[in-house]
């Protein structure tokens, strides 16, 4: 990968990775808040709709507080969770989201064209007017096996002041960016860094394990109140998506790519 500025421009093609250390994918869809799915009426005939590939339904109480006239009110809502037989995929939805999320990626094409069919179910038995936002976020974890190898597959920007200490002194160190990207005034959010074991930055998405780790996540959303259009979603989804592989291939290098099983 060159060393233009991943933020702008075309996005290089997609390299396979065979043994890809790629833990998560998702993309979430927020609109304006649906109260009435509260009743439960709704849940049947979307469940009915996409039991095909998500055979299995869970539940979910999420806690939250509701401001009216300054004052805040404890409230309660339900998650649905919707997982396929090996309970890789899961579909999310609530009162005021929906999200689709995967921990055995194959490729971007696949991921949208799982996200349209979840996005048809939702617009026919439920349907919004609105979005409020839409972001997509890949999570790559490079376990302890591999820190040896972390100098020569990461870019020296990215691994910073962590170049040249030993990864065996590290316990934790986590750097954050926030960057401007042009996909319609999106932005793009993105954290690297190592974790000790059984530590997260995010236990909704990322699940600690029993070793160190370094993560390598980056979230590209769009936060602008629209119309809801399946099409338009799928379009913003996508570019979102090769922005974020942009910041992925100009943070490793081909070495990364050799490693795990791509040919660059």
């Amino acid at each position: 990968m060159s060393a233009k500025s991943p933020l702008i421009g075309g996005s290089p093609a997609e390299v396979p990775l065979e043994k890809a250390p790629l833990v998560r994918v998702i993309t979430q869809i927020r609109f304006p808040a649906i109260v009435s799915m509260e009743k439960n009426d709704f849940i049947a005939p979307f469940q009915e709709s996409i039991r095909h590939d998500y055979p299995i339904m869970r539940s979910e109480v999420s806690q939250g507080l509701f401001f009216a006239k300054g004052v805040a009110e404890p409230r309660s809502s339900t998650i649905w969770r919707f997982f396929d037989q090996k309970e890789v995929w899961r579909a999310s939805l609530g009162q005021n989201f929906l999200a689709l999320e995967t921990k055995e990626y194959t490729s971007r094409k696949d991921f949208i064209d799982r996200l349209l069919k979840l996005l048809m179910a939702f617009n026919t038995q439920i349907g919004t007017e609105m979005v409020d936002r839409l972001g997509v976020r890949y999570v790559d974890r490079v376990t302890e096996k591999d820190f040896q190898h972390l100098p020569s597959m990461v870019r020296p920007d990215v691994l910073g002041v962590l170049s040249g200490i030993p990864s065996e002194t590290i316990r934790h160190s986590i750097t954050e960016s926030l960057f401007v990207i042009g996909e319609e005034s999106g932005e793009l959010l993105a954290r690297w860094g190592f974790l000790p074991p059984q530590a997260t930055v995010d236990p909704n998405s990322i699940e600690p394990i029993d070793e160190r780790s370094w993560l390598l996540d980056i979230d590209a959303f769009v936060a602008n109140t629209r119309p809801f259009d399946i099409e338009t979603l799928l379009l913003q989804t996508q570019k979102l998506a090769e922005r974020i592989y942009s910041f992925f291939r100009w943070a490793v290098t081909d070495e990364f790519l050799k490693r795990y099983g791509g040919k660059p």
